[in-house]
């Protein structure tokens, strides 16, 4: 993160003054709200216990909240424009299966649970839980460029991303438990373009503004994996180069207002963001694959998180 902020640094101190001073050309702009998730994890997977067939259960990433901060320069230097944005989006989910046989014993005919989130554990137990945090921040800074007869405006520019997705589990049966970890994450540097565009018709003296973005990043992805099973424990530590992409989409309506200054506006919208390739869910529990073939495959070592957030918004002019 600390490359990305002396970059900023670096373009801003390389900006010529301000070619035409504009009557308050500074804006500020907030945004805050409620997130969902409707992608999904692989925690355990249930076999009927009478053959080795058997499929995966999920979790999807669940609810949490939405923010975002972002100041803007009209005129930074000729027909330019800059702007500097941080968003920050939480969520945090739970699931729970139990077959409540009170066997456990998948080789006498039992149905059973089997682990999909560690490395080694064999044991077929009677449920499974998981509980996970998942966190993406993006920051931006990039130059603005607008087209007064469209209302349209276009920017490009240096990003920074950073994703972290933490998933833990325990499995039981009678007397035993286990539990289990998986922290995926991606952290990178790349570029960020978009467009935005408001509609004054047909909504009266409300606007309706669009947007879009789009970022390509440069970083690690790193996995570790913990695994406690009756004094017996896994560890898996990796971290690999790779890229991620995120596109993110924004409708809004923006009303005026006296409050809190001259030129403010309301906002409310909603915005999807999906990031592609930023972790590893893949089920590197050989003993389980082994026994179950193609259904316990699960997840990927390149998976996607996507989320949606509803939000309302201010936006101040000074």
């Amino acid at each position: 993160m600390y490359k990305f902020l002396l970059s900023v640094v670096a373009v801003i101190s390389a900006a010529p003054v301000f070619a035409e001073p504009i009557d308050k050309p500074l804006e500020f702009s907030f945004r805050g709200g409620v997130s969902a998730s409707g992608s999904d994890y692989p925690y355990a997977l249930a076999s009927t216990g009478f053959v080795s067939v058997g499929s995966i259960l999920t979790s999807d990433f669940g609810y949490g909240g939405f923010a975002a901060v972002a100041l803007t320069h009209d005129s930074l230097f000729g027909q330019f424009g800059g702007e500097i944005g941080l968003s920050y989006l939480q969520v945090e989910g739970d699931e729970a299966y139990s077959i409540d046989s009170g066997l456990g014993d998948c080789n006498l005919g039992s149905p059973g649970v089997f682990d999909v989130i560690t490395l080694s554990h064999r044991e077929c137990m009677d449920g499974a839980d998981t509980d996970s945090k998942t966190t993406l921040t993006q920051m931006r800074a990039v130059l603005t460029h607008a087209y007064a007869d469209s209302s349209l405006q276009v920017l490009a520019g240096l990003g920074y991303f950073d994703f972290s997705s933490n998933s833990t589990g325990q499995m039981y049966y009678p007397g035993e438990t286990s539990s289990q970890q998986r922290n995926a994450s991606f952290e990178g540097m790349g570029v960020v373009i978009g467009a935005r565009k408001e509609l004054d018709q047909p909504f009266g003296s409300y606007r309706l503004k669009l947007e879009g973005l789009a970022g390509a990043y440069w970083g690690d992805r790193d996995l570790r994996i913990v695994d406690e099973y009756v004094g017996i424990n896994g560890f898996l530590d990796s971290s690999r180069g790779g890229t991620a992409y995120t596109i993110e989409v924004t409708a809004s309506f923006l009303k005026d207002t006296a409050w809190p200054g001259p030129e403010s506006q309301f906002e409310w919208g909603a915005t999807y963001v999906h990031a592609f390739d930023v972790m590893d869910t893949a089920n590197r529990n050989a003993v389980v694959i082994d026994r179950f073939g193609a259904p316990a495959q699960s997840g990927s070592t390149k998976d996607d998180f996507g989320a949606l957030s509803l939000f309302a918004g201010l936006k101040v002019r000074f």
